[in-house]
């Protein structure tokens, strides 16, 4: 169980030092009523220490391997099979280009889609991972590399450039992933 320990003595010391706040706040024998927007209640064990639960994140995982994985079947065999029929049995003409960026993505993300939710489960510095956002960091996965495999056609790539759009794509992630956190999910 993940709890956040708080003393009540610490609590009521500096909690109720102003009669506004005793007026909102009650103390039971086993329980500490707070009533000020919401009608709060922690409960309080025997050494009389409060429990506050952090209920969105208990109980909850990232997605398993067998969950992405009809996904990224979907996604990588036809990406794949795609990428090597345009690479052995087509010239490259315009629109045998674009379906070859289009394909990359789709096959670059497939195969993203196993390690990144791998990794989402190994590694929680903002809870569990949902489906979608699994979906999300692997479609950026995949597009990440088909603009740097464009920008290389071009002539354009270096690696800071490189290394500015990876940057800017983690950032994007931790700052969806910080507002996907702070969000109300009564469902979970």
């Amino acid at each position: 169980m993940l709890a956040i320990k708080i003393a009540v003595q610490n609590f009521l010391r500096f909690g109720f030092n102003d009669s506004q706040s005793k007026k909102h706040c009650k103390l039971n024998r086993n329980e500490l009523h707070v009533d000020y927007d919401s009608s709060l209640c922690f409960p309080i064990d025997q050494q009389g220490e409060l429990y506050v639960r952090m209920g969105d994140m208990e109980g909850k995982r990232s997605p398993s391997f067998k969950t992405i994985l009809p996904l990224a079947l979907i996604l990588g065999i036809p990406g794949w099979s795609g990428l090597i029929y345009l690479m052995t049995q087509t010239i490259p003409d315009l629109g045998n280009r674009w379906l070859f960026f289009i394909t990359l993505v789709f096959a670059i993300t497939g195969a993203a889609l196993p390690i990144v939710a791998y990794l989402n489960r190994v590694a929680t510095p903002f809870g569990p991972a949902t489906f979608e956002i699994v979906v999300r960091e692997s479609t950026m996965v995949g597009i990440y590399c088909g603009v740097l495999l464009w920008l290389n056609k071009g002539q354009v790539l270096s690696i800071g450039l490189a290394i500015i759009l990876a940057v800017g794509l983690i950032l994007i992630e931790l700052l969806l992933r910080l507002r996907y956190r702070s969000e109300w999910h009564p469902d979970s």
